[in-house]
């Protein structure tokens, strides 16, 4: 995974001639309806549930002009190629280039706790805050799943409530059909 710490000042990565960062937009249909993916030099950086609005301006961090968005992008068609094998249960891991910015203890349990979860099981919020060092910080894995840029790739899904199956920012029956998915094609 490629990754690159975000700051939050109003301020965003230029090209190397100093224009505005260039983000690649592509859209699919999946199983779950329309998905949307953002990407950058460096790769894809956000993935959106149906029913929710790519952000590009959170993609780069906060800016004055905002990005340029143009359409198609190659790292874009490979994840989205990626995710449909994942949607139809022939793909378990994803290999196409991230560029994940989120910063502090949000990065951390993302990435150390909620990335390492294998398909097909869940942990749940407190296991996650364990596992990352804070024991007492379920809440705050909460927020920073709730903040994840790049669902599917960092399996937020996976993460449920001590008693019950938690939230998610596509809601809880798309949560139940990831799930399901996963269940359904996971190992015997």
């Amino acid at each position: 995974m490629s990754l690159k710490k975000s700051s939050s000042k109003k301020n965003f990565r230029k090209s190397s001639d100093d224009e505005p960062q260039v983000l690649w937009k592509h859209s699919f249909i999946s199983p779950l309806g329309e998905i949307e993916l953002l990407a950058n030099e460096k790769g894809v950086c956000q993935i959106t549930l149906p029913g929710r609005e790519a952000n590009p301006e959170v993609a780069i961090g906060a800016s004055v002009h905002g990005p340029i968005v143009r359409a198609g992008g190659v790292e874009n068609r490979k994840a989205a190629r990626q995710l449909k094998e994942y949607f139809s249960g022939k793909r378990k891991k994803f290999d196409f280039k991230i560029d994940l910015q989120v910063d502090g203890f949000y990065r951390k349990a993302l990435l150390k706790g909620v990335a390492k979860i294998p398909y097909g099981e869940t942990r749940s919020y407190g296991e996650i805050a364990k596992d990352v060092g804070s024991p007492r910080a379920a809440r705050a894995v909460g927020t920073a799943n709730a903040t994840n840029p790049l669902p599917f790739v960092i399996p937020c899904h996976r993460v449920v409530a001590s008693s019950g199956l938690g939230g998610y920012g596509g809601g809880l029956a798309m949560k139940r059909q990831l799930l399901k998915i996963e269940s359904e094609f996971g190992e015997k």
